[in-house]
């Protein structure tokens, strides 16, 4: 969600379009495809990204930042794929003095910010992904006492032979 112009820079119609050749690319993996979650690009505090890129004015707005936010949440829903709302999830839950708390530079996530998000997607995981909590999850790798170091790939050819 750069400024137009800057080397980084995806225009909008880009952006959708990328994102929609991903997930049908991941889609096209048969017969068993991974399951795909998109996530939103996060809020961000265009002051802060300034004073750490040592300039003057943002090269990128809150207010593109949501753009690119709405594209991916409406590709999400065109594609019938669950979403991560981190936009939504940082920006309407938090105050602006707050908001900066998520980032270490304005930009990039703080380990707060990387916390929330990683609640998000946990319950993202819940709603629209029944069976793959990581409780829910087989245990596909022997347990470290069971391996014998002499012949290691024979403890893991057992392991993924009891799991087909």
């Amino acid at each position: 969600a750069g400024s137009t112009g800057h080397e980084q820079h995806v225009p909008l119609h880009e952006y959708k379009e990328n994102l929609g050749v991903i997930v049908d690319y991941f889609r096209s993996h048969k017969p068993n495809p991974p399951h795909v979650v998109l996530v939103t690009p996060p809020p961000m505090d265009a002051n802060a990204w300034a004073a750490f890129c040592i300039e003057k004015e943002s090269n990128r707005t809150l207010e593109g930042v949501r753009r690119y936010a709405e594209t991916c949440a409406q590709v999400a829903r065109e594609k019938g794929v669950p979403l991560v709302n981190a936009w939504e999830g940082m920006h309407e839950r938090l105050g602006k003095d707050e908001l900066a708390s998520l980032f270490w530079d304005g930009l990039h996530l703080s380990s707060k910010g990387n916390k929330l998000l990683y609640e998000a997607f946990l319950k993202v995981v819940e709603n629209d992904l029944p069976g793959y909590r990581a409780d829910d999850l087989a245990w596909d790798r022997p347990q470290w006492r069971n391996i014998d170091y002499r012949d290691y790939k024979r403890s893991f050819r057992k392991v993924f032979q009891s799991t087909l």
